[in-house]
């Protein structure tokens, strides 16, 4: 037998366990035509070799229990646009006239052979047709393991409880637990279908030869967004009023919390700081400013019934100034003053139920500084 890597691309991403079954099922409807392979290139090599039989014993590609990793030495290539993957094939015994060690045989020839003109990729696309895993790959090539040394290494690093701000204007009431659950869905769809592309798109720009696998958490429904405490029946401790400015009116304020895991093929010569991984931050900021946040049906209905757009995104934000503690004059739009919810609040003045909008409400974001964490490493 033989290790080898089966090269596959273009391929933007990584593939697991499902991918792994079809690219087994590929291989051993192979089987035939690798074994042609190898009697061609055999009896071409001269040396009065000729091939008589081949017993084929199996394809190896590893296997990882969980299914939501990769399939184990699997490598994004040098150029970033294939994918190796480690495998082997076992062969139960080899007869060949004018040949008495199996020593003598240049496997890696017939490997090429086998896998020459492209003739394994028809097989890949007929196991695929239910899957499309690599409805993007035109080319399978094979590579000798002495051939490819992988600089990149897979890893699972944590960021988490960076404060994410969500301002409504003009509001003057703040809002509860159930609209934050509301909200939370809407920035988890957000971040899965436009954030998530920018932050992988820059991890692999900073980070060269780095590739991201996915985002996510097996611990938790919510992908990347959470929330702090609320008063029982009433706001969200971390909420804030304000007078705003003229053009706004009144705002409120609120703090949510955002985190993710980030599964990738790391530069092996990052070591184990983990937490060195990127300028998430930065990255949130610009998805928010690049693309309208927009809420669902439920969120908005909890709101007011009111169209909710996305302003824009700002580099700081001055809690001093919400809690009206800054030294700089407040601008005056009308009588009504800075303060916080305070537990003391009844349900009829900040519930959820209480809350209304005046037309043209703007939701905008904005971000503090945050330290990045790295918490879970793989195994």
């Amino acid at each position: 037998g033989k290790d080898f890597f089966l090269e596959l691309g273009p391929l933007e991403n990584g593939f697991g366990t499902e991918g792994r079954d079809v690219l087994l099922t590929a291989l051993q409807e192979f089987q035939q035509t690798f074994e042609e392979g190898w009697k061609t290139s055999i009896n071409a090599q001269g040396n009065n070799a000729n091939f008589v039989s081949l017993e084929f014993n199996e394809w190896f590609v590893p296997e990882m229990l969980n299914g939501d990793f990769p399939v184990p030495n699997q490598f994004p290539s040098e150029t970033g646009d294939t994918f190796l993957q480690f495998m082997a094939y076992r062969i139960t015994s080899i007869e060949i006239d004018g040949i008495d060690n199996f020593n003598q045989l240049d496997q890696d020839t017939y490997l090429q052979a086998a896998f020459a003109d492209n003739s394994f990729l028809p097989f890949l696309q007929a196991a695929d047709a239910t899957t499309t895993i690599f409805e993007s790959v035109t080319t399978v090539t094979v590579r000798a393991f002495e051939d490819f040394r992988p600089t990149t290494i897979f890893d699972v690093g944590s960021i988490f409880n960076i404060p994410l701000y969500l301002e409504l204007a003009p509001k003057e009431e703040g809002f509860g637990n159930e609209t934050a659950e509301a909200l939370i869905k809407d920035l988890d769809q957000f971040f899965i279908y436009t954030v998530g592309p920018v932050i992988a798109a820059g991890v692999e720009a900073e980070k060269p030869g780095s590739k991201i696998y996915r985002f996510g958490s097996l611990y938790t429904t919510a992908d990347y967004v959470t929330y702090g405490k609320y008063y029982e029946g009433g706001n969200m401790v971390n909420q804030y009023t304000t007078l705003g400015d003229c053009s706004k009116g009144p705002t409120v304020v609120t703090e949510f919390l955002y985190g993710f895991d980030v599964w990738w093929w790391k530069p092996i010569d990052q070591g184990e700081n983990r937490a060195d991984i990127g300028n998430f931050q930065a990255w949130v900021n610009g998805a928010f400013a690049n693309s309208a946040f927009v809420v669902g049906p439920v969120t908005t209905a909890l709101l007011g019934n009111t169209p909710i757009s996305y302003t824009g995104a700002l580099d700081e934000f001055d809690l001093a100034k919400l809690n009206g503690t800054s030294t700089d004059a407040p601008l005056v739009c009308n009588t009504q003053t800075a303060r916080n919810p305070t537990p003391s609040e009844s349900p009829s003045q900040t519930s959820d139920a209480s809350n209304t909008l005046v037309p043209n409400n703007l939701l905008s974001f904005v971000m503090t500084s945050a330290i990045l964490v790295a918490a879970m490493s793989l195994i």
